[in-house]
């Protein structure tokens, strides 16, 4: 990953600023906001250096996020749900 790169090398991986990017794209979460949640993930790993915002910036840049789908997943529908409110929405299973 740091080969050919000039100055100092990167501290997080590709695969690591490629999850942020997914985070941002998906959830729509801001780039000092993921500077936030990457500060509180690295109090939990052991030797894990956070990111600025503006290191995720310019990584995110340089990546190539392209998805490949397969037509065959496209043909079918697909209903996704989520809820993060903490509020329930049925009974069952109680």
């Amino acid at each position: 990953m740091n080969a050919g790169k000039c100055g100092r090398p990167f501290q997080n991986p590709d695969s690591f600023i490629a999850w942020t990017a997914r985070i941002h794209a998906f959830l729509q979460v801001p780039y000092r906001q993921m500077e936030g949640f990457v500060r509180k993930l690295a109090t939990f790993v052991p030797g894990f250096k956070a990111a600025d915002y503006i290191t995720l910036f310019r990584r995110v840049q340089h990546l190539d996020l392209s998805l490949e789908v397969t037509p065959e997943i496209l043909a079918g529908d697909v209903i996704v749900a989520a809820d993060s409110t903490g509020v329930q929405v049925t009974n069952r299973g109680e």
